[in-house]
């Protein structure tokens, strides 16, 4: 069992400080007493209780947990999380509800303690549990991935172990809260338990097939979105301020319902966070929507992006950041690159250089209108929408090209050119210049 414990806890540095999430049940009891009798590890330890307000006795529980921590010479720590007064007002799950104001806040406490992992004391059998739940409700094949070993600042260690091994630890001396809400079979955690116990009797490696199926899910999807950013390196590309374009999608049986892979793959690249991933629900509708199985033509996410279609082109934006009455300041042009689709070569960049005084009002990049025009200096006058395809924009980038403009209208598009009556000449005393370029994403 301490090898498969082990294994885990190698991520942890010899520094390092974990904080212990202890609900005062016998599993996260069996935790905390395994690292109390760790010499190396009693030192590291914050233990974390989180009272939720759901039960009547839940004072008793934080105290007993109190106890246990003081018992082995390790910090403690309390928060309140209020899912009573949260379930009051909105329709959601206790089981959810309390999940997620747990996780909050013992990431709050982690902070303030500067410990660097939440430890959990989930188990083989919970990873067998969920992947049955998912497997008997209505969810998508690949939603049945057990529970993950890592994610973020969180740490399972224990997920080697079957909940009987570790609960050897405990004696009869040992107080514990046998929280009611375990046995009550209206929750779907405990009828999962129980299916799997009467399934055991007939099948006693059942828990193990469980985990097993749910880890090759997990691989298959962690080597689908390796594909999606190594194998496929011109399906995400930077486009607009930092929109992505989403080429055309593979179609074979293997990736039928991955989809939404890449999409994940590109909010990871926009936000810059690896552990970022859709919700279950929005994975759906993203499946749904690259199949063309809805009529929508922009499907807005909750994180404040959308994904839109335009010809065989998928794009991911932040909003509507290209809308007409959204403008950027000349100041905060110069502090920064200005940013176009990667539509006209692998790499495309240049300077645009403007006589600042015969620009009028507020100078800012927009996105154009259906019918605008424009006229480049030396050149005569035609639509936008013309200009960007003798330059080779791509059809499907061209809604997406920014144009600089002031008060009078259109002053220059990249790649094309500033206009007559604003670009800079030699004897220009307040000479502005814009550099832009298109830029195609980081594939390491």
């Amino acid at each position: 069992m301490f090898e498969k414990i082990a294994r885990v806890l190698r991520v942890i540095e010899p520094h390092e400080r974990v904080l212990l999430a202890v609900s005062g049940g016998r599993d996260s009891f069996s935790m905390l007493k395994w690292f109390a009798l760790q010499s190396e590890w009693q030192t590291r330890c914050v233990v974390a209780h989180v009272h939720h307000g759901i039960r009547a006795d839940a004072d008793d529980a934080a105290r007993l947990v109190r106890e246990q921590a003081e018992k082995y010479g390790m910090e403690f720590d309390l928060a309140y999380a209020n899912v009573v007064e949260h379930l009051c007002a909105n329709k959601d799950s206790i089981e959810a509800a309390a999940r997620r104001f747990r996780y909050a806040a013992l990431e709050e406490m982690r902070q303030r303690h500067g410990c660097a992992w939440i430890l959990t004391a989930h188990m083989l059998d919970d990873s067998a549990e969920t992947v049955f739940m998912k497997l008997r409700q209505d969810c998508s094949w690949f939603e049945a991935t057990g529970i993950p070993e890592k994610r973020g600042n969180i740490l399972r260690p224990f997920l080697g172990v079957r909940r009987h091994e570790l609960r050897q630890l405990i004696d009869d001396d040992d107080l514990v809260d046998d929280d009611p809400m375990n046995l009550d079979p209206a929750f779907l955690r405990v009828s999962a338990r129980k299916a799997i116990e009467r399934i055991s009797n007939t099948l006693p490696d059942i828990a193990r097939r469980l985990v097993r199926h749910g880890t090759n899910t997990r691989s298959l999807l962690f080597m689908t979105t390796v594909l999606a950013n190594h194998m496929f390196p011109n399906k995400l590309q930077v486009a607009g301020s930092g929109d992505h374009r989403i080429e055309i999608l593979p179609k074979n049986l293997y990736l039928e319902d991955l989809g939404f892979v890449f999409v994940e793959t590109a909010l990871r690249k926009l936000q810059g966070n690896r552990e970022f991933r859709l919700s279950a629900s929005e994975r759906r509708q993203v499946n749904e929507f690259l199949s063309g199985s809805t009529s929508r033509s922009v499907l807005r996410l909750k994180q404040g992006f959308e994904l839109s279609k335009a010809g065989r082109h998928y794009w991911l934006s932040a909003g509507n950041r290209h809308d007409e009455d959204e403008v950027r300041n000349a100041h905060d042009l110069l502090d920064r690159t200005l940013l176009v689709p990667c539509a006209i070569g692998e790499r495309a960049t240049g300077e645009l250089f403007f006589d600042r005084s015969r620009l009028s009002g507020k100078f800012r990049a927009r996105a154009w209108s259906a019918g605008e025009k424009f006229r480049p200096a030396k050149r005569r006058t035609r639509k936008v929408s013309d200009w960007l395809r003798d330059i080779g924009v791509h059809p499907s980038c061209r809604r997406q090209w920014p144009v600089l403009a002031d008060d009078s209208g259109i002053v220059a598009i990249p790649g094309l050119g500033v206009s007559e009556s604003t670009t800079a000449v030699p004897h220009s005393s307040d000479i502005l210049a814009i550099h832009w370029e298109s830029e195609t994403l980081s594939h390491a």
